[in-house]
């Protein structure tokens, strides 16, 4: 960059160059005629040098004002073409300078000192070993309300590569990440960017598609329906326009133009249609192999799911392989089979994997007690140290005498196993101990008579309270209670 000025009669010519002192920044060079300044950080330095060699005085000039930077219109005339501005963030005692968002160009990598990637700045601030008191996101200023804003901004900007910006790969990638990568197609691709520099460098502005696809994908690939609409998209975002002469319906075959301006090659191909030059029908042979792949893995499935009876291990085992690749209604209208059927593969795809066989369920065994440890477990509660005997009471369902517990079940059995060693197990005593009715904890006197079962304590109490107000010799009646 070069600005010329008249100052006092001569004329001046001030030099944007190179810095050697710090490439982070631009070199400013003052020329007149036969005399030149040094290479200074600021413009006004270089222009007060050369001015005060020539006219041996101390006049100062703004080298900012002599090469219309105060100017507005001059300012954005110089900005409207650069994509990026060199940002300088002063944070505390630190300078931070970001020169570029994105790869490094292949020229600054020989002289790059160390590279390091990560998905987030905090990821890329720990790998460091200088300030970690601060986190990555704080020093690029991401957490930042006005950053945060615009880069919502850029979000909702579409991503697009024009075809004269084919040649730029870096833009090519952020389109292909976002509409091939996004959609979590298989990863056979080979070397894609060379698609689009033979496309760009052939005379002719069309591509046949699915064809042109072939050249970067392995022989004999078999394209999904999702993968296809993924690619239609990144070339409507390359700025291609499909230009076939005929509806989808009729043709699978499809014509592309990369031309800015795509009538006259869809003029064209209509012309070519309609005089019968060009055939655009499902019978043609890109149409015909994809159409008898497709019928083959189809009839390929329709013969094992025949051949298989039904059950988790035959039909539903061999449409899981498929069931969660494929939608309710081609499942139905290619293999005739039912949404109950469906559901219950994509069940057995998600439980056991794909096609693999269900797992065999654990059959539980259960042995019987026999007749020792049943005469051992009735022994144990006869024994009077153990049970109460109510004097009236019978269990409804069983019919025996009601035995009250005397002990907690966790103590009955501790006693249980130091009188039987080789008994009953743990579980068995306490299922059986549950399951005997008649076996139960204290809810009454148990043990007296019906009558004053009846009556409760409450006719004690009463008989107490009758003694102590009507006997007159207290000494007595205290020697009673």
């Amino acid at each position: 960059m070069r600005i010329g000025c008249e100052l006092n009669g001569r004329e001046f010519v001030i030099t944007v160059t190179s810095n050697n002192k710090n490439p982070l920044k631009p070199g400013f060079q003052c020329i007149c005629g036969e005399f030149k300044s040094e290479i200074e950080l600021y413009p006004s330095t270089a222009v007060k040098s050369c001015y005060q060699s020539i006219f041996n005085s101390k006049t100062e000039y703004s080298g900012l004002a002599i090469m219309g930077f105060e100017n507005e219109n001059i300012i954005q005339q110089l900005i409207a073409d650069i994509l990026f501005f060199p940002i300088f963030l002063r944070i505390e005692n630190f300078l931070v300078v970001i020169t570029n968002l994105g790869s490094l160009p292949k020229h600054d990598e020989l002289t790059c000192v160390q590279k390091i990637i990560g998905e987030t700045p905090d990821n890329v601030w720990c790998q460091l070993t200088i300030c970690q008191k601060y986190t990555g996101s704080y020093l690029f200023g991401t957490k930042n309300a006005l950053i945060q804003e615009k880069l919502g901004e850029l979000e909702n900007i579409p991503i697009i590569c024009k075809y004269n910006d084919w040649t730029n790969i870096q833009q090519l990638e952020k389109v292909f990440a976002h509409h091939i990568k996004s959609q979590k197609i298989p990863n056979t691709i080979i070397n894609w960017p060379h698609l689009f520099y033979n496309w760009y460098h052939q005379k002719s502005s069309i591509v046949l598609f699915p064809n042109v696809l072939r050249k970067i994908y392995p022989s004999n690939y078999i394209f999904q329906e999702k993968e296809l609409r993924a690619w239609r998209a990144m070339f409507i975002a390359c700025g291609c326009t499909n230009v076939t002469p005929i509806p989808k319906k009729k043709s699978r075959i499809e014509f592309w133009s990369k031309a800015l301006d795509p009538n006259a090659d869809k003029e064209l191909l209509e012309n070519l249609y309609k005089n019968n030059i060009i055939q655009l029908n499902n019978q043609t042979s890109i149409s015909n192999s994809i159409s008898t792949k497709d019928d083959i893995f189809w009839n390929s499935f329709r013969k094992a799911l025949i051949s298989n009876g039904k059950g988790s291990n035959n039909k539903i085992r061999i449409l899981s392989i498929i069931a969660l690749n494929f939608q309710y209604k081609d499942l139905k209208k290619e293999l005739n089979v039912a949404s109950d059927t469906i559901n219950k593969a994509r069940k057995h795809a998600r439980l056991y994997g794909p096609g693999a066989p269900p797992l065999q369920k654990l059959k539980k065994t259960v042995q019987r007690l026999n007749d020792i440890q049943e005469d051992q477990f009735l022994l144990f509660f006869q024994d009077r140290e153990n049970v109460t005997m109510s004097s009236y009471k019978v269990d409804s369902k069983t019919g025996l005498p009601v035995l009250y517990l005397r002990d907690q079940k966790c103590d009955l059995w501790k006693k249980f196993i130091e009188t039987y060693p080789n008994g009953m197990k743990k579980t068995a005593f306490f299922v059986r101990l549950n399951n005997s009715t008649n076996l139960r904890y204290r809810e009454d006197l148990g043990g007296l008579c019906q009558t004053c079962n009846d009556y409760g304590y409450e006719t004690f109490e009463n008989l107490t309270n009758l003694i102590y107000n009507n006997f007159e010799n207290k000494n007595i009646m205290a020697s009673f209670f």
